[in-house]
């Protein structure tokens, strides 16, 4: 668990469940290629094995963290799976938020509450308050939020052929920053053909390997521009964009803002 006013996190994959409360603030938050823009009080709820990544958009935002096994639920493991389409039944809501869920949110920020209320306090007996709490998350996903009617996840089918890929995402975020990395050079870290390794990216992150390697460095971009004083010409380079002019299209494209009227809002934003 994290309670925390960190500017970001980079783009990742993990084996645990993540629910991400914003005490204050905002943040923009990437799950599976899409962008979720989170204020003071949302959630948001990630399942495990997905692609997620945020940028705080404020200087004071302010966020709680934490993560955990869904094999904490132990003999009630199948009955946390939708029977129709097997994905886990946290993957009904992704984001929920006190404007569009009312009662639901208010259960969910008073888990969130007693949960961190328990771990920082460390009183006899907290794990199992813990888990008490993390059953009570559970049950309210299961009981008062319906299921999504929709098709098996191609992508968890296919998981089992694309075992490397957690060895293909340290490849991806530890190389990023090099202009010159190709789809060529991710397939071959996964031992797979670029063909077959496009299809299958794209089936598990949402995206294709440029839009998420220009994601990535378009986050880490913010990150710089909003948490120090870089020049934006050294940026370019340190997040691996082979030119100036380049950079500047593609953080228009994912940001709707130069990166200079960027530094300057999150500068005046600090100062607020």
């Amino acid at each position: 668990m994290w309670d925390s006013n960190s500017s970001g996190h980079p783009l990742h994959w993990q084996k645990y469940l993540e629910v991400f409360h914003i005490v204050k603030g905002k943040a923009d938050i990437s799950i599976n290629g899409k962008i979720y823009s989170l204020k003071d009080g949302d959630i948001a709820v990630i399942n495990p094995e997905v692609i997620h990544g945020y940028v705080n958009q404020s200087g004071h935002t302010h966020h709680i963290v934490f993560l955990f096994s869904i094999d904490l639920f132990n003999q009630s493991l199948f009955e946390l799976r939708d029977k129709d389409s097997q994905t886990m039944i946290f993957s009904r809501k992704t984001l929920i938020t006190a404007e569009t869920d009312g009662e639901l949110h208010r259960r969910m920020a008073h888990i969130i509450s007693q949960i961190s209320r328990e771990y920082l306090a460390m009183n006899e007996g907290y794990r199992l308050a813990i888990r008490k709490y993390l059953y009570e998350m559970a049950l309210l996903y299961l009981r008062e939020i319906p299921p999504v009617k929709s098709r098996p996840n191609k992508a968890a089918k296919e998981y089992s052929n694309f075992p490397s890929f957690e060895r293909t995402l340290s490849f991806i975020h530890k190389n990023f920053k090099t202009p010159g990395i190709t789809l060529e050079d991710a397939a071959a870290a996964a031992s797979l053909s670029k063909f077959y390794f496009s299809r299958l990216f794209r089936d598990r992150t949402g995206e294709t390997f440029h839009a998420y390697l220009t994601r990535l460095r378009v986050m880490q971009a913010r990150e710089y521009l909003s948490g120090s004083d870089i020049p934006i010409t050294d940026i370019v380079y340190k997040c691996g964009f082979a030119s100036q002019q380049t950079f500047n299209r593609q953080f228009y494209a994912y940001t709707g803002a130069s990166p200079s009227s960027y530094r300057s809002g999150t500068r005046v934003r600090k100062q607020v």
